[in-house]
C-alpha cells in the first residue's frame, strides 16, 4: 500500500465521522424543534344540555346559543373535572358547528352526549358569569359522539 492509498483512508473515514457529527447534529436540532412546540391547553367536555337557538345568525348583534357540559378533562384550573359549566357560542354562518340553512348547532357537533374540546386562550373563551364561558365557534372541536 503506498502514501497514496493511505491518505485517501484517511480521508475517506475523517468524512465519514464529519458526516456522522452533522447527522447528530441535526437530528438533536430537530428534537429539540418538536420538544419546544407549545402544548395547547385544551378543554374537554361531555354535552349534557343544549339549549334553544334565537334564531338569527350572528351580524351587527352578536346571537349566542348556549349548551352546558361536565368538564371531563382539563389543563386549566379554572376548569375542574367534574364540574358543570355553561357555554355560549356566537352562530356564526358558514362555520362547521352550526347547521348550514338554521341558526343552531349541527346536531352531529353539538348534541347531548356529543364530546368536545375546547381550546383554552384569551382569544378562545372568556367568563360570561359564574361558570358561564363564551367561546369562538374556530376554538371548538367535536371529538366524538
Amino acid at each position: 500500500m503506498d502514501h497514496n492509498e493511505t491518505r485517501r483512508g484517511s480521508y475517506a473515514t475523517c468524512n465519514r465521522v464529519v458526516f456522522a457529527f452533522i447527522m447528530a447534529m441535526l437530528f438533536s436540532a430537530f428534537v429539540n424543534s418538536v420538544s419546544a412546540r407549545p402544548v395547547l391547553p385544551l378543554l374537554t367536555v361531555e354535552v349534557l344540555e343544549v339549549q334553544s337557538s334565537p334564531g338569527l345568525w350572528s351580524g351587527i348583534a352578536e346571537m349566542d346559543q348556549w349548551f352546558v357540559g361536565i368538564v371531563k378533562s382539563s389543563s386549566d384550573s379554572r376548569f375542574p373535572v367534574g364540574d358543570r359549566v355553561k357555554i355560549g357560542v356566537p352562530l356564526v354562518k358558514g362555520n362547521s358547528l352550526f347547521d348550514p340553512t338554521t341558526p343552531q348547532f349541527s346536531t352531529s357537533k353539538i348534541s347531548p352526549g356529543q364530546l368536545i374540546s375546547i381550546r383554552i386562550s384569551s382569544d378562545c373563551i372568556q367568563e360570561a358569569g359564574p361558570r358561564s364561558f363564551k367561546s369562538d365557534p374556530t376554538c371548538i372541536r367535536s371529538i366524538r359522539r
